[in-house]
């Protein structure tokens, strides 16, 4: 991805939640203050990660290990509190940066896209890796989408359960559908940024798309700035 699409993508997956602020708790040692403070910020990355996935912030395979990775953490930490008093032994058990890692890691990526004629199922663009697939689930999608009368400009979302991919994303509109494969399922704000994306091609080619016949070169392809 490029330009502000992949900073919107990176700063979204790339930051961590805020941490809270507590005072330290009366009696023991600074080191057990500290200690407590931390376990009480990662009961309040949990509480924060809750919200992330229900806001679709993160997809499954985020939440899934992101919430292992704290309460791991969270264990640990507390288990070294308990066993190791009055030390700072607990430090050991924190691992800076790596909630960071697993959300750049397991976002989805888009592999490739194509965008297709209603009418016709003519390819208007194909881009990346979707084009070796594009004969096997094209036509599967379009009739898909067409017989259940899909929303237009709602993304629709199909598992290929298949070693090719994770994920198709679908995106119909008045005069076209947009195909998207992901490396595995996206986030809500992702497929949010895919009907943006589609409801905007056909804004900007309203008048091209309308006649009956028309040169692919007329038209214009903001997808090229989120994934080429």
């Amino acid at each position: 991805m490029a330009g502000k699409w992949t900073g919107r993508l990176s700063g979204l997956f790339g930051k961590e939640p805020a941490q809270q602020k507590h005072e330290p708790l009366p009696g023991g040692s600074d080191a057990d203050s500290e200690g407590q403070e931390y376990l009480d910020s990662i009961r309040g990355k949990l509480a924060m990660l809750a919200e992330d996935f229900a806001g679709g912030r993160v997809n499954r395979a985020q939440f899934e290990e992101l919430y292992t990775h704290y309460q791991r953490e969270r264990e640990n930490v507390a288990r070294l509190i308990v066993s190791r008093p009055l030390s700072d032994a607990w430090r050991i058990a924190v691992s800076d940066g790596e909630s960071v890692m697993i959300r750049r890691r397991l976002a989805a990526r888009v592999l490739g896209y194509a965008v297709y004629a209603n009418k016709d199922q003519a390819a208007l663009r194909v881009y990346g890796e979707f084009s070796s697939l594009a004969s096997k689930w094209v036509s599967l999608l379009m009739d898909r989408v067409q017989s259940t009368h899909t929303e237009p400009y709602v993304v629709g979302t199909f598992e290929t359960r298949s070693a090719d991919a994770a994920c198709l994303c679908t995106v119909p509109g008045e005069f076209t559908i947009l195909v998207v494969l992901f490396n595995q399922e996206p986030a809500r704000v992702q497929t949010q940024l895919l009907e943006d994306l589609h409801r905007h091609f056909e804004q900007a080619n309203y008048r091209i798309l309308g006649r009956p016949h028309y040169k692919v070169g007329d038209l214009v392809f903001p997808y090229a700035a989120a994934f080429e």
